[in-house]
């Protein structure tokens, strides 16, 4: 199905030679610009004041325009000048209004439909009614769905007509000889006022025919058409047919009552055969051959595709508040889906109101606020605007429904203007660009908090409540002191400093931001002084959502002079009276006695009058004298500066009075020659209790905003392309670039190595490099050799300049590109894989890996498929040991027949393509005893099962597959978790869609009591294989994981896979007759248990493919074992006596031996008795005399008896044993 915009708003033509025609594909793309609010539209119409209509319609001029602002890898639609740099595109675009139509076009879905036959041509044959092609159209499932419309799509293998005599293409398939010449007209005497097309241009013309008939086989349409010219290749053509114009598509009813409906396809000119009962003569009126259908003339076409047409839903379409671009070009100009970029004035917001209709004028250039002279606030305006106002744009982050939403009247916006206002100020009265302007997309999903503090940054400002309000407060030159702190009024008359590490303190700051002059990401680099390059303490960042260079370079510069000059921070305590007053951001001023080395600083004791003022002490306080400034806190909390006049004592008279007066007990502080207060600007207020704050504070420099703006600041290079009078410098050119695997601490890593030429009077070179374009990291490197260590699999560009002696930067740089593999390449398969087998060992061999990444680091994976007759593949395996990548030999101990897969795996677990494989069937016969083999699949698997079923189709254990809603039939029927959904309101998909990750089978044949505690082997057994459970007609929506690793299934009915769900084999043991209930992994292992659970994990890595487990279960194996009595030393017991050894026999009857470790004889479960495996037992009689024998009677897994006799009497005598049996308890 598919979606695309209607041909009808986008007239596309190409000029042909005369009489040529041929197929062109066109690509129609929508693509997402915004959502959320109405944006203004492209750059360019919108600076030539081009606007779209009210109703959605575009001019021509604005298209035009818009052309500019649209590039196809990287060139635009149409250049500045009006050249139009890529033909035959066509545009459409939303702006994302509340209320904006449906994109013509959009509004309809196409549906293709099952053309049976369509490699059988539509043929007249002088009987186009036994000719034709006919496909039925279905009615669809509701109003919404009944199609409208059909589009047919008719398709020619060649369309010309050869002149025998020349051999020459005619340009046309025009007759000017014999009785078919083009200028008697119709030669079929077909009625040419049919089906309201006017005149058919025959010509000798193709003429197909589309009629669409009701399910009464009434027709109601019958469209003619006629097809001239000449290709030489394939050529199709579409036709789109109105179903009917007279239907009432709002009533499903009626309109479903004329369905389905069949669509034919004829041919109404009779071609040119020799046989005559099928065509028309193709002789000339000489005889000669000269219009043989096939030979000489090519007409024949095919019906090779039909479309319904059905309408969207518009409410689904409209896409309300959603700005996109519809663009259609020919696919002839791009194979490959073009990377598009576009100029976009992004959403528009409120801005204050002003004079200007009620709006302040925004410059429509550069998309600044024109503010008044002395303007104040006033009001938001209702409408919204485009402006590239950082901080308007951050308010409606704050406030709209796309941000945060919260209400206006939580906002200062008092605050915002000011802000505004600062922002909006050019940093030259000669220039017309902002101080801030805020130019970028964000396209990443990110939290709002994240982007406000981003917005907040890139203007260096900072957002805060106070009074229930939130406000914002930007670094800017300030020349009011909000509050005076001394000794006096802070909480122990203490000032805490700190400082920032020398690493911080950067004397160069590399800049990127995105240039719109080369559509990419740009740096630049701001370097204080002319530091050695060894001393050289740089860092990168990142100037967000701006295209312009001077802000980027403010941007860097202050950064710059912060980390060396505002590198003085302070912190102390006081009480609420200072601390109600300040917010962040706000200066103060600080008098310290500890840094001004004297006292001058204190309370006031009595004011006098406005004028003379009395302080608490001048014995050892520095009360200044005339001509000295004199601060004070007034009893409004401002600070005032006057001019002392005279000081007697401890009164103090000013040149000029003080209002308001400050109040007794208000502090005081004077500025001598000596003694200068510093200013510090408010960081963080924090409340620790009721009546205490906290303050921070950073060092505030008037001189750092000069330094900002100039651009000629002194000792400071700014990055700009300098001015010198030396000869300009070359960068260097690329020689090599190559992408390495080397080998850091025992494991490979992946470095890219560029080497560029020596550029004479380079002291140094700057190589910056971007990786899949994104931020530019900078890197100053003295060699002419730049390596990139740990690099990934991605796109890099590198560009390289050079760095002269004064630190000037050579322009342009050279660039370079490379799509690095890094570590994701798959290793070499494994090769010259053999198998030599060792008594009960198993030794695979095979070549070591040429690999680096596979040799350190890496692995070799094995695989074992239970299937030991060749034809076993990958997807039949289980995964059975992997080991270290450096090896070329694996041994298996205990092994078993089937056939071994191996792989080699990277340090990216990235593997071998193709797998080598070995079939081991095993030659050297086991002593072991196979005590038991429980095969689950024997009782058709009727263990417990979490997402496994038993299929009795396939005969095998597999994977549930969710319900889809397409494979129910009937609702009423379908069960979900045991509740028929007669009775749900919501039909869910039984827990998920596709196949789940991962089902657990526990046997059937559990709690397995071996009788005592015994060492055994336990090898797992299994056949399985993997299969599609889409098959061949599995849509693509149905695949959910890479594309990449989808299989090769879209063309044929049988799919093979070369890799299925992993079984994990676990076990549960015990060392008592009680089962235990913990599972651990195992893969053919020895262990010691008397009682066994068995079940296993099936780890299925996709949604779309299945397992087939036909076999499942396992083998418990004993060794054989050999005891003697001569290997141990026995306890002595009642009944026989052991010397070393020797054991003697009892003279009163039978003698009962224990054997040292037990053997396993069977149990009713595994054997079918407890004495099916019982011990063989060897006496051997050390002093036996004439007439002795013995008997060996009741052999256990633990004990026998032996009877000595000499007649009929037992005899005392000295005997050894051998017992050869099964296990070791």
């Amino acid at each position: 199905m598919a979606r695309e915009i209607s041909n009808n708003d986008f007239q596309l033509s190409e000029d042909l030679p005369n009489g040529n025609i041929k197929t062109v594909q066109f690509v129609t793309l929508l693509d997402l610009v915004s959502d959320g609010a109405e944006i203004e539209g492209f750059s360019t119409p919108s600076k030539e004041g081009l606007q779209i209509s009210a109703t959605d319609s575009i001019s021509a001029d604005y298209i035009q325009a818009a052309q500019k602002d649209i590039f196809l890898d990287g060139t635009p639609i149409r250049s500045f000048g009006g050249v139009e740099n890529i033909p035959n595109t066509s545009l459409s675009l939303r702006v994302g209004k509340e209320n904006q139509t449906i994109m013509s076009g959009v509004n309809e879905l196409r549906q293709s439909v099952n053309v049976s036959g369509a490699s059988i041509a539509v043929k007249n044959n002088k009987d186009p009614e036994q000719h034709k092609k006919s496909v039925t159209i279905n009615q669809g499932i509701d109003i919404n769905s009944i199609p409208r419309a059909v589009i047919v799509t008719l398709t020619w293998n060649s369309l010309r007509q050869t002149d025998r005599e020349t051999g020459k293409t005619n340009a046309g398939l025009g007759i000017n000889f014999g009785p078919h010449r083009s200028d008697e007209g119709d030669p079929n005497g077909n009625d040419t006022s049919k089906g309201g097309n006017g005149e058919r241009n025959y010509r000798n013309s193709v003429l197909p025919r589309i009629r669409i008939k009701d399910t009464f086989g009434n027709v109601i349409q019958n469209k003619f058409f006629t097809i001239n010219g000449r290709s030489m290749g394939r050529f199709s053509r579409d036709f789109r047919i109105d179903i009917v114009e007279n239907i009432d598509f709002t009533n499903f009813q009626t309109a479903s009552s004329i369905f389905p409906l069949t669509v034919e396809v004829l041919r109404d000119d009779t071609e040119f055969r020799v046989d005559p009962t099928i065509g028309n003569g193709p002789f000339d009126d000489d005889g000669e051959l000269r219009l043989e259908e096939g030979t000489l003339r090519f007409t024949e076409f095919f019906l090779t595709s039909v479309q319904v047409v059905t309408p969207q839903i518009p409410t689904k379409t409209e896409f309300k508040n959603t700005a996109y671009i519809g663009l259609r070009y020919s696919a002839e100009q791009f194979p490959n889906i073009p990377q598009r970029k576009y100029f976009i004035r992004g959403i528009k917001v409120k801005v204050p109101t002003g004079t200007n209709n009620g709006t302040v004028p925004i410059n429509s250039e550069n998309g600044r606020i024109l503010y008044p002279a002395n303007p104040s606030f006033q009001e938001l305006t209702t409408d919204k605007h485009w402006t590239s106002d950082p901080v308007w744009i951050l308010y409606a982050l704050l406030t709209e429904d796309y941000g945060l939403g919260i209400s206006d009247l939580k906002i200062d916006k008092a605050s915002f203007f000011a802000a505004s206002l600062y922002c909006a100020t050019p940093v030259k009265t000669s220039e017309i660009a902002p101080r801030y302007s805020f130019n970028g997309v964000i396209k990443t999903r990110k939290k709002a908090l994240e982007i406000i503090r981003e917005i907040a940054g890139m203007i260096r400002a900072t957002l805060y409540y106070r009074n229930g309000s939130l406000k914002i407060a930007i670094d800017k030159p300030e020349t009011v002191v909000s509050y005076l702190f001394t000794n006096a009024n802070v909480v122990d008359g203490l000032f805490n400093y700190s400082g920032v590490n020398k690493d911080k303190k950067f004397n160069q700051v590399n800049v990127s931001y995105f240039n719109n002059e080369i559509q990419d990401k740009d740096v630049i680099s701001v370097r204080n002084s002319i530091p050695p390059l060894k001393d050289l303490n740089q860092t990168n960042i990142q100037s967000l959502y701006t295209t312009d260079r001077k802000q980027a370079l403010r941007f860097g510069k202050s950064i710059l002079y912060t980390s060396n000059f505002e590198t003085e921070v302070v912190t102390f305590e006081c009480g609420i009276e200072a601390a109600c007053i300040l917010e962040p951001f706000q200066i103060i001023k600080i008098a310290d006695r500890t840094k001004e080395a004297i006292r001058a600083s204190g309370r006031i004791k009595t004011v006098t009058s406005s004028t003379v003022l009395v302080v608490d002490d001048s014995t050892n306080t520095n009360v200044g004298i005339a001509g000295d400034i004199f601060s004070v806190i007034d009893k409004n909390g401002g600070v005032q500066e006057r001019t002392i006049d005279a000081v007697s004592g401890s009164t103090i008279t000013l040149s000029s009075a003080l209002a308001p007066e400050p109040q007794a007990g208000g502090i005081w502080a004077v500025k001598t020659g000596n003694v200068q207060h510093r200013k510090f600007r408010v960081t963080n207020i924090k409340q620790k209790d009721n009546f205490v704050f906290s303050i921070t504070a950073i060092i505030y420099d008037d001189n750092k905003y000069d330094f900002i703006d100039r651009e000629d600041s002194t000792n400071f290079g700014v990055g700009l392309e300098p001015t010198t009078l030396l000869d300009p410098i070359s960068s260097p050119s690329i020689e090599q670039i190559e992408e390495q695997l080397v080998v850091v601490n025992n494991r490979a890593q992946s470095q890219i190595v560029l080497d560029f030429s020596h550029v004479n009077g380079a002291r140094s070179y700057q190589v910056v490099y971007t990786e899949d374009e994104g931020d530019p990291i900078v890197n100053n490197v003295k060699t002419n050799q730049f390596i990139l260590k740990n690099s990934k699999a991605a796109f890099y560009t590198f560009t390289v300049r050079s760095i002269t002696s004064a630190f000037t930067l050579s322009s342009p740089p050279t660039t370079t590109k490379l799509d690095a593999v890094g570590l994701g390449a798959s290793p070499n398969p494994v090769t010259n894989l053999r198998a030599e087998e060792s008594g009960d060992n198993l030794i695979l061999k095979f070549d070591r890996s040429t690999d680096l990444d596979v040799l350190f680091g890496g692995f070799v994976d094995v695989k074992l498929s239970l299937i030991s007759d060749g034809t076993a593949t990958l997807q039949d395996a289980n995964p059975e040991k992997r080991v270290n990548g450096d090896v070329n030999e694996i041994i298996f101990n205990d092994y078993q027949s089937g056939e071994y897969f191996l792989k080699f795996l990277d340090v990216n677990l990235n593997e071998s393509e193709t797998a080598a494989s070995v079939v081991v069937n095993r030659t050297i016969a086991s002593n072991n005893l196979v005590a038991a083999q429980i095969r689950e699949n024997t009782n058709n698997f009727a263990g417990s099962k979490v997402n496994l079923e038993y299929d009795s189709g396939i005969g095998g254990l597999r994977l549930s597959s969710a319900i889809t809603f397409d494979s129910i039939t009937d609702f009423d029927t379908l069960t979900v978790n045991g509740i028929s959904t007669a009775t749900l309101d919501l039909v869910t998909a039984g827990g998920g869609s596709g196949i789940p990750s991962e089902g657990i089978y526990t046997f059937a044949a559990n709690d397995i009591d071996l009788g005592a505690p015994f060492r055994f082997h336990v090898e797992p057994h299994f056949k399985k294989s993997g299969f599609n459970t889409l098959g061949a007609s599995g849509l693509w929506d149905s695949y959910t994981d890479n594309m990449d690793d989808w299989p090769n299934i879209f063309t044929g009915s049988t799919t093979v896979l070369d890799k299925s769900a992993d079984l994990v084999f676990q076990v549960a043991k015990s060392q008592t007759a009680t089962a235990s209930t913990t599972f651990e992994t195992f893969v053919n292992t020895d262990m010691i248990a008397r009682t066994l659970s068995f079940k296993v994990l099936v780890q299925n890595q996709s949604t779309y493919e299945n397992v087939d487990i036909e076999e499942l279960g396992v083998n418990l194996i004993f060794r054989p074992r050999t005891e003697r009595s001569i290997d141990y030393q026995f306890n002595s017991s009642d009944n026989v006596s052991v010397t070393n050894g020797v054991l003697t026999s009892s003279s009163s009857g039978a003698t009962t031996v224990s054997f040292v470790k037990k053997f396993f004889t069977g149990t009713t479960a595994i054997g079918g008795s407890t004495d099916k495996f019982k011990p063989v037992i060897s006496i051997n009689i050390n002093n036996m005399q004439s007439g002795d024998y013995f008997t060996i009677a009741n052999v256990t897994s633990s004990q026998f008896d032996v009877s000595i006799k000499n007649g009929l009497s037992f005899v005392a005598r000295q005997f050894t044993y051998s017992a050869f049996g099964y296990g070791e308890g």
